[in-house]
């Protein structure tokens, strides 16, 4: 990572607590007035800045993966001109039987430079020998974040969300 990289636990906290602050009064109710607001989650700054930053990701528009002999590993273009992480996916459509699964999902994205993103994600599955054969994403930038109209998810579904990828990171730790 370079040195005047934005991505630092001050930044992601301040990202995170301007998104927190589009909500309602009355959607934050449990969270702190004071100024950590992620403190009651039981989140600390040190460990969501290790978290994120490990999860931090090039993301494609198009992703086509296959295991078995005839390896694919093909990747399009980048979806963003940075990196980035996904915080949440909320399902709008999921078909699946015993071999094919198919899901279309509506994603949270933390941009390297702290902005959020919406993505529309539509993913296909093949299932082989109990495990994934194959898999392909196709993804496209919905919108940015910059108001409460762009929020798709409720505050506990983003603050659970949070606490799950700080505690998974935990627990690598030990």
């Amino acid at each position: 990572m370079k040195e005047d990289s934005v991505f630092t636990e001050k930044n992601i906290k301040a990202a995170f607590k301007m998104l927190c602050e589009m909500y309602d009064e009355e959607d934050r109710w449990m969270m702190d007035a004071s100024d950590d607001f992620f403190a009651l989650e039981g989140i600390s700054n040190y460990c969501m800045a290790k978290a994120l930053e490990g999860r931090m990701e090039d993301v494609f528009e198009y992703k086509a993966v296959s295991a078995g002999r005839n390896h694919v590993d093909y990747r399009g273009r980048y979806l963003f001109d940075q990196r980035a992480i996904r915080i949440l996916a909320v399902e709008n459509f999921a078909m699946e039987d015993y071999h094919y699964g198919m899901e279309y999902e509506a994603e949270l994205w933390l941009l390297e430079d702290m902005s959020f993103a919406v993505v529309h994600c539509f993913r296909t599955m093949m299932e082989k020998h109990g495990h994934l054969g194959a898999l392909t994403e196709y993804r496209i930038v919905r919108d940015n974040i910059e108001s409460s109209e762009d929020l798709f998810f409720s505050i506990e579904e983003l603050l659970e969300e949070l606490d799950c990828i700080c505690s998974l990171a935990e627990s690598y730790k030990r």
